[in-house]
């Protein structure tokens, strides 16, 4: 692990990730509204420390925008916590869940 380190401080010290490129993005819509999607994982503690700040933004979108959160699914744990938010939306918990879900 130290060894890890002393290499990222190197990479860091010589500007290594200084290189990017810029992604040109197509505007989704959907219903004609634009579409903000939030992609989070339960496990994710910089996901939980949002969260709140992201419900209190949420609240200030205008109403042509279509807000969504979109859960990662690359392995079995992450799959079961999908199919646990899905649920929770489709059984209308969805915030009173996550807040839950985050904290577990």
């Amino acid at each position: 692990m130290k060894k890890f380190l002393g290499l990222m401080l190197i990479l860091v010290n010589f500007n290594v990730f200084a290189g990017y490129d810029i992604v040109q993005v197509k505007e989704e819509k959907r219903d004609g509204k634009e579409l903000i999607q939030e992609i989070f994982y339960y496990a994710c503690q910089h996901c939980n420390e949002i969260e709140d700040d992201v419900l209190n933004w949420k609240k200030t979108i205008s109403k042509n925008t279509i807000f969504e959160k979109v859960p990662v699914a690359a392995s079995p744990k992450q799959k079961m916590a999908a199919k646990h938010f899905y649920a929770s939306i489709f059984l209308n918990i969805e915030e009173q869940f996550s807040k839950r879900y985050f904290k577990e």
